[in-house]
C-alpha cells in the first residue's frame, strides 16, 4: 500500500544497473514489493521475470539447479523463456544468508548472459557485492507536530494501512476526530513497519483502541502471543537477523534497545560506549547493524538518527535483561539525557528556542525514560525532579501538557514520605502550573501549599516562581486583585536573579500580568507592560515568550471594542508561533472577534478548531475565569444566527481541520472572508479533495474507498460542501470544480 514511488525507483534502479539489492528490516515489505514488480513489471523485460526463495539454501549445487529451473521455466505464452538476447530478470527472494559460493554463481550467470538482470531480496546492503542498493523504509507516517486532521492523517501509508486492515476484522470500523491521535500513535508506536501495524489492527475486535496502544507501549509481546500468521511471522523476524550478527554487534543491539525511540551518534557513544563494544569501533559496529537492516539510519541534512526498529528493539531488550549490563546501561543513558537538558536550559531564552524545542520533542521518550528511571531510585529522585521540571516550556510548547503533568506526577509520587529539598519544591510548583493550564485548580491549590512546606528555606528564585504560580491561580478564578500582587511581586523577585532561568520566567510571568490587565480593563498597564516585555524580548532575541504579550494585546483591544485591530493582532501571533497553547488562546480570541462581526459560520468553524486544540491539552481556556463570558456570548450568538443544524456543520467542518488548513481559513479571513465565489475557495483541503473526486463522477462509495474513509464520513463531507457552497446537488458541485480549475490555469 503506497508503494507506488519505491516501485517506480526500483524500475530506474533496475534499468540502469543489472545488479540491485532491495534491503530493509525484518516485516518491512520487501518480498510484497517484490512480487508486486513481477507483477508490473512484465512490459521491461520480455525475457520473462523469474521469482526464486533461496531462503535456507546454501549449498551451490542445490541453489544453481533452482535457478536454472526457473530461467527455464515455460511462460504462459507457451514459450521457452530463456536468458538470451531479450532482457530477463531474475529475482532471488530470502538473501540474507546468501554465501560467498552463491554470490559467485550469481556473477558468474550476469557474466555469461549480458540481458540478465538480478534484484537479490533481503535484510543485508550490498548483497551482490555489485550492483546498487534500494533500502525499503517503513510506511510513511503523519506529519509529528501539532494537531492532525483526519484528512492529513489518511495521506500517511501506516495510517491507511491500519485502517485497511482493521476494517477487514470489523466492516464498521472507521476514523473519526475522536480516534484519530490514537490510531497515529499506534501507527507511530510500531515505527510505520508493516507486518507490525497489521498485527496491532487485527486487535479491534478484541480491544479498544486505547487499550491497545497501552499495551503495546508497556508489554509489546502481549499482543504476539495468540497465534496467527502475523503473530508468528512478528516473532521470527528478529531471531533471524540476530543469527546474521556478529558478537560484537549482537551486544551493541542488545545495548541500543535501551533507546526509546530515535537516538543520536553521541547519545549511542555516550551510553553503549565500553560498556557494549569498545568506543574506537562503535561506529563500525553500529554501520554494520545498519547494513543489516537491524537499525534504521535517518539521514538528512541535519544530524543522522539512528532507531531501532519495533521488532528489532523487543528482541533486543530480552537479550540485554539477560546479559548482566542492564543496570549499567540503563544509568549511562539516564545520565546522558539529563546532561543534554542541563546544557540546553539556556536556549529557552534566544534564538534556538524553536530548534530546542524541536530536539526535545526528538528525544522526548528518552528524556522521559531517563526520569521514570531515576524516579526509580531513592538516590536520584531529586534528579528525577529537576528534569521533570525542565521541561514546563517543552510541555506548553508541544501542547502535551497531560503527558507533561503525568510525568511530573509521577515522579512526585516516588518521592519518599517525608522527603524535602530545592527540587521537590521546583517540581511541586511545576506542576500546579500544568494543573492550572489544564483547568484543575483545586489539585493545583494543594500542590502549592505542598511546595510552600516542602523545603526549610526557598531561594529567591523559587520563591519568585511561588508568587509567579499563585498569581496563575488567582487569575484563573477570577480574583483580579490578589492576582495582580502576586504577579508583581513575582516580577520583582525574579529581576533580582541573575540566572537565565529568572529572566526566562520573568517573560513568562509578564505576559500572565498582560492578560489579567486586559481583563480588567488596565489598558495603560497593558501598555506598559507590552512595552516592557517587548524590548526585552527583542533584547534577548526572544520568539516564544512574547507571543503571550501580543495575545495578551490583543485581548486588550477585543476588550476595547477594537475588533478588527484585535482579530489582525491574534492572527499574527499564529502566524508566528509554532506553540500549541498559544495557538490555542489566539484562536479563542478569534472566535469571539467573528462573532463580534457577525461572522458567525466562521465562529463556528473556529469554535470546532479550537475546542478539538483545548481538547487535546487537556482543558480549556486554561482555567481562565474571565475569559468564559466571552466564550458563551461567542457560542449563543452562533447558534442563534446559524440554527442547530448548520452550527453543528461548520463546528465539525472545523474539528477536522489541521493547523495548515486553518491557516488557510485565517488568511481567507484577512484578505475579506472566502465567498463562494470567482477563484474565492472556503473548502478544507479534505473537502477540496472530495470535491474534486465529484468532479470525476465518483459516488460516496468510491469516494470513501478512494480516501480511506467510511461512506458515512464521506457523506458529511459533501453535505459540508453543499453548505459551504450554497449548492444543491453534485452537478453544481462539480461545476464549480471545474470552473475553479479553469480559472486557476488562467
Amino acid at each position: 500500500m503506497g508503494r507506488e514511488q519505491l516501485l517506480e525507483l526500483l524500475r530506474g534502479e533496475l534499468a540502469r544497473h543489472r545488479a540491485v539489492t532491495l534491503c530493509g528490516t525484518g516485516g518491512v515489505g520487501k518480498s510484497r514489493l517484490a512480487q508486486r514488480l513481477v507483477e508490473t513489471a512484465t512490459d521491461s523485460f520480455p525475457g520473462g521475470i523469474h521469482f526464486v526463495d533461496i531462503e535456507g539454501v546454501g549449498e551451490r549445487p542445490i541453489l544453481e539447479r533452482q535457478v536454472l529451473d526457473a530461467l527455464r521455466a515455460e511462460g504462459s505464452g507457451g514459450r521457452e523463456r530463456r536468458a538470451g538476447s531479450l532482457a530477463v530478470l531474475l529475482v532471488l527472494d530470502g538473501c540474507e544468508t546468501m554465501t560467498d559460493d552463491a554470490r559467485e554463481l550469481v556473477a558468474e550467470l550476469a557474466d555469461r548472459h549480458p540481458h540478465l538482470h538480478v534484484l537479490a531480496v533481503g535484510r543485508t546492503a550490498a548483497i551482490l557485492g555489485r550492483g546498487t542498493t534500494v533500502t525499503v523504509p517503513a510506511l510513511s507516517l503523519p506529519g509529528e507536530l501539532g494537531t492532525l486532521s483526519i484528512g492529513c492523517a489518511t495521506q500517511s501509508e501506516a495510517v491507511r494501512l491500519f485502517i485497511d486492515r482493521a476494517r477487514a476484522v470489523r466492516a464498521e470500523f472507521e476514523m473519526t476526530t475522536s480516534n484519530c491521535a490514537t490510531i497515529v500513535d499506534l501507527c507511530r508506536a510500531v515505527d510505520g513497519l508493516p507486518a507490525a501495524i497489521e498485527l496491532t489492527a487485527s486487535w479491534v475486535r478484541t480491544l479498544s483502541l486505547d487499550e491497545t496502544l497501552r499495551r503495546v507501549l508497556r508489554d509489546p509481546g502481549s499482543l504476539c502471543r495468540r497465534r496467527s500468521a502475523v503473530s508468528d511471522r512478528l516473532r521470527g523476524l528478529a531471531p533471524r537477523s540476530f543469527e546474521l550478527c556478529t558478537d560484537e554487534e549482537r551486544q551493541l543491539w542488545a545495548g541500543l534497545s535501551v533507546f526509546q525511540g530515535a537516538f543520536d551518534l553521541a547519545a549511542a557513544e555516550a551510553v553503549c560506549g565500553a560498556v557494549c563494544v569498545p568506543a574506537n569501533v562503535l561506529l563500525d559496529v553500529l554501520a554494520a547493524l545498519v547494513d543489516h537492516s537491524v537499525v534504521v539510519a535517518d539521514v538528512d541534512d541535519s544530524e543522522p538518527r539512528f532507531r531501532l526498529p519495533w521488532a528489532m528493539r523487543q528482541f533486543g531488550a530480552e537479550a540485554l535483561g539477560g546479559n548482566g549490563n542492564f543496570d549499567q546501561l540503563r544509568d549511562a543513558h539516564a545520565a546522558w539525557y539529563a546532561t543534554v537538558l542541563a546544557s540546553g536550559a539556556h536556549n529557552w531564552l534566544g534564538p534556538r528556542q524553536w530548534s530546542w524545542s524541536r530536539r526535545l520533542h526528538m528525544d522526548q521518550a528518552n528524556v522521559v525514560a531517563a526520569i521514570d528511571y531515576r524516579a526509580s531510585r531513592s538516590d536520584t529522585i531529586d534528579d528525577a525532579l529537576k528534569m521533570a521540571s525542565d521541561l514546563l516550556l517543552y510541555w506548553l510548547t508541544s501542547g502535551d501538557v497531560g503527558d507533561g503533568r503525568d510525568v511530573l506526577c509521577n515522579a512526585l509520587q516516588a518521592a519518599p514520605a517525608g522527603h524535602r529539598s530545592p527540587a521537590l519544591t521546583r517540581a511541586l510548583l511545576t506542576a500546579g502550573y500544568l494543573h492550572i493550564v489544564q483547568g484543575h485548580l483545586r489539585d493545583a491549590e494543594a500542590l502549592i501549599a505542598a511546595a510552600h512546606d516542602a523545603t526549610d528555606a526557598m531561594l529567591p528564585l523559587e520563591a519568585a516562581f511561588h508568587l509567579h504560580v499563585q498569581g496563575m491561580l488567582e487569575l484563573a478564578r477570577g480574583r483580579p486583585d490578589e492576582a495582580s500582587i502576586s504577579l508583581e511581586q513575582a516580577l520583582s523577585t525574579y529581576a533580582s536573579v541573575d540566572e537565565v532561568r529568572a529572566r526566562t520566567l520573568w517573560l513568562d510571568a509578564l505576559g500572565f500580568a498582560t492578560v489579567l490587565a486586559a481583563t480588567r480593563g488596565d489598558f495603560d498597564a497593558v501598555r506598559r507592560y507590552e512595552a516592557k516585555g517587548l524590548a526585552n524580548s527583542a533584547q534577548h532575541q526572544d520568539e516564544l515568550l512574547r507571543g503571550y504579550i501580543d495575545y495578551g494585546a490583543a485581548l486588550a483591544m477585543f476588550v476595547q471594542g477594537d475588533i478588527s485591530e484585535a482579530a489582525q493582532r491574534a492572527r499574527g501571533t499564529i502566524r508566528d508561533t509554532r506553540d500549541e497553547l498559544l495557538t490555542a488562546h489566539c484562536l479563542e480570541l478569534l472566535v469571539w472577534c467573528s462573532a463580534r462581526k457577525r461572522d458567525t459560520r466562521r465562529a463556528a468553524i473556529l469554535l470546532g478548531a479550537v475546542d478539538r486544540r483545548w481538547h487535546r491539552l487537556g482543558g480549556r481556556l486554561s482555567g481562565l475565569e474571565a475569559a468564559l463570558p466571552f466564550r458563551r456570548d461567542a457560542d449563543e450568538r452562533c447558534r442563534a444566527a446559524l440554527g442547530e443544524g448548520a452550527f453543528a456543520t461548520a463546528y465539525d467542518s472545523g474539528a477536522g481541520m489541521s493547523r495548515e488548513e486553518i491557516w488557510e481559513h485565517l488568511a481567507a479571513a484577512a484578505s475579506g472572508g472566502a465567498q463562494v465565489a470567482g477563484n474565492d475557495d472556503p473548502l478544507t483541503r479534505r473537502e477540496r479533495e472530495v470535491a474534486a473526486l465529484i468532479a470525476q463522477g465518483m459516488t460516496n462509495r468510491e469516494i470513501a474507498d478512494s480516501l480511506m474513509i467510511s461512506p458515512r464520513t464521506a457523506e458529511s463531507h459533501v453535505d459540508h460542501i453543499m453548505s459551504k457552497l450554497n449548492v444543491t446537488n453534485r452537478v453544481q458541485i462539480a461545476a464549480w470544480w471545474v470552473s475553479r480549475a479553469d480559472a486557476t490555469r488562467v
